[in-house]
């Protein structure tokens, strides 16, 4: 048998090069109902994920106002042999954010009493780093005196509040 495919040239070729093609399409063929059974169900599942996703988007203001109050001093306390002592301030200027004119009506004549409530809360609560006890946190700052504001004004008079300014001074 040898002796008959050494005697004609070219022939296994032939079958070895069908075998190849036929290898390759059935690859190809089965890659792609792969993708028609499964790619389908990774994009239908993406989409709800993307739909379900969609209604948590808070909505914003739709008649954006806002107020300035500036220079409150923020203590800056480090804890040494469980005492506490005075390092220095930062200084931060607020930008309260509102919806509409009467919201910021609101805020203007409450400034005052606002004035209290954000200082009432820095001394009452630490504003710094936790990983950086001597540098200020913005974001936890910009809750805390969120709430507050919305604790002086009334639920969701408030959209947000923001620490627009922040100097350090040191003792």
């Amino acid at each position: 048998m040898a002796a008959e495919d050494a005697a004609q040239p070219g022939g296994g070729k032939g079958s070895k090069m069908l075998l190849i093609v036929g290898l390759v399409l059935g690859l190809g063929l089965g890659a792609g109902g792969g993708f028609f059974l499964f790619g389908n169900q990774a994009e239908e599942g993406a989409a709800d994920e993307h739909a379900a996703a969609e209604p948590e988007v808070p909505a914003g203001p739709t008649d954006p106002q806002s107020h300035t109050i500036e220079r409150l001093a923020v203590p800056i306390y480090a804890s040494r042999g469980g005492k506490m002592s005075f390092l220095g301030n930062y200084f931060i200027d607020l930008t309260i954010e509102v919806d509409g004119a009467e919201n910021l009506d609101k805020v203007r004549a409450a400034g005052p009493r606002l004035q209290h409530a954000f200082i009432s809360a820095i001394s009452k609560t630490d504003l710094m780093r936790a990983d950086s006890p001597m540098e200020l946190d913005l974001d936890k700052a910009a809750d805390v005196l969120k709430e507050r504001a919305n604790s002086v004004l009334g639920n969701d008079v408030v959209y947000a509040v923001s620490v627009s300014k922040a100097v350090r001074a040191s003792r």
